[in-house]
């Protein structure tokens, strides 16, 4: 099961790589991808036949790539609405998400931050207060997120909006899913960290769409074109953002559509001025005229 996970995450990282443009925040995401497939990585490796030195060092950094999920996750989550122009964090907010890296980190390899531990043959559950410690700062920078994406629906457009229900629920699922295979469950001896994979799962393709796919909360969500020749997964969330749009607010959707049909009404006009000042000046070949002139207007409707 614990491979399987991995394999996901890592096809998860892979998909998203190579479906995303490389800005600053298409960036930040791929690399919060491949950490979590790197921790499910070495939770694999924790759990099978290895020499006892290397599975000793293995064992105690299975935490530290989870560890830049704060600093990633804050920065994602201050520039997802405004990919082309991306925000620095704040030094203070950076000063403390490397402060707590580096110190988790050496936790880490002091064998405190992981709650399994490897005795030399074979490996065993110990809980640790440093273990709960990380573990509530990585949930309180994600709820912290969390208030910060509730600010911004508040103060946002209707466009800003639409981006935020997906991180909201993406970070909000993936924290849910998580806690309750890493906290919740141990406190019943039922110990089953590697599914917090899941949550991560979850968190990575509700969160992916407006933090990389920004054309589809505005450009594509406008263009009411079909390519019925080249299908795509993106129309799914396209038509998803529309119904979305339509129940949050009606009128400015109904204003997407008057846009739309005006821009349709000028340029069908547009070919019909064309046809008849084409037809005024050759009087020759008419029906050939009123044949392209039908085609184009059908390469209005039909990409």
């Amino acid at each position: 099961m614990t491979l399987l996970l991995f394999l996901l995450l890592f096809a998860s990282a892979l998909f998203f790589y190579k479906r995303s443009c490389k800005n600053a925040i298409c960036k930040a995401f791929i690399c919060l991808s491949f950490a979590f497939s790197l921790w499910s990585l070495f939770l694999y490796l924790s759990t099978v036949s290895l020499d006892s030195t290397l599975r000793s060092f293995i064992v105690p950094v299975v935490p530290i790539p989870i560890l830049f999920t704060p600093l990633l996750l804050n920065y994602i989550t201050l520039n997802y609405t405004k990919p082309y122009e991306p925000t620095p964090l704040p030094p203070y907010v950076l000063v403390l998400h490397l402060s707590m890296l580096l110190l988790f980190s050496w936790l880490a390899f002091e064998g405190y931050t992981w709650p399994m531990a490897f005795d030399g043959k074979s490996e065993y559950f110990r809980e640790g207060l440093f273990f709960y410690i990380a573990c509530g700062y990585l949930y309180v920078s994600a709820i912290a997120c969390l208030f910060v994406i509730v600010y911004t629906m508040i103060t946002g457009g209707y466009l800003v909006r639409l981006h935020s229900i997906y991180m909201f629920t993406g970070i909000l699922l993936g924290c849910c899913v998580s806690s309750l295979f890493v906290i919740i469950l141990p406190f019943w001896e039922i110990y089953q960290l590697p599914l917090a994979a899941l949550g991560f799962l979850v968190f990575l393709w509700f969160s992916w769409i407006p933090a990389t796919q920004y054309d589809l909360f505005n450009i594509e969500l406008e263009d009411f074109g079909q390519d019925f020749r080249n299908p795509r997964f993106s129309s799914i969330i396209i038509s998803a953002n529309r119904f979305l749009l339509n129940r949050m607010n009606a009128k400015a959707f109904k204003a997407i559509c008057d846009r739309l049909e005006e821009k349709r009404v000028e340029e069908v006009f547009e070919r019909q001025a064309n046809l008849m000042i084409e037809a005024g000046y050759s009087a020759q070949d008419l029906i050939g005229h009123v044949n392209r002139c039908s085609r184009d207007i059908t390469r209005l409707f039909f990409r």
